[in-house]
């Protein structure tokens, strides 16, 4: 990760770049690569992370309960009736959660309640105030 993240941070100008990282608690499905956040349809060219706990949309198979959300509900609600429909489901199911969607021009959409740094960065929670930030040079 801190490779791939310096080589990203040295190449991609980030003011122009949309990203956003993902760092999984496992709540729901089991400890492996595939349950890692982002989830990605290929077809919808949409990539889907999630923070929180879905207490209404139960996991299915070993799936964790965003992916379900994603894969099951939005994706079909999505290629139904586009951000419109896609939007009444998320207010529907986001309770306290965050989500963020980003698209394959880059173009993000977040929803929930996010925390701004004195950089502009947002997070989802604040458990980043406890650990040291990495920085990378150019």
């Amino acid at each position: 990760f801190l490779k791939r993240y310096g080589m990203i941070v040295r190449n991609h100008d980030y003011k122009t770049t949309s990203l956003y990282i993902h760092a999984r608690i496992a709540t729901h499905g089991s400890l492996k690569i595939n349950n890692c956040h982002g989830f990605v349809d290929h077809k919808s060219r949409l990539c889907f992370a999630h923070n929180g706990i879905l207490y209404n949309i139960p996991n299915r198979d070993d799936l964790t309960d965003s992916e379900t959300f994603f894969r099951d509900y939005f994706i079909p609600t999505f290629r139904h009736g586009g951000w419109f429909e896609a939007e009444r489901l998320i207010k529907d199911t986001i309770g306290y959660s965050k989500f963020v969607f980003m698209d394959g021009g880059g173009n993000i959409r977040r929803y929930g309640d996010y925390i701004k740094d004195s950089d502009g960065v947002l997070y989802s929670n604040s458990s980043f105030r406890t650990h040291k930030y990495l920085y990378f040079n150019k």
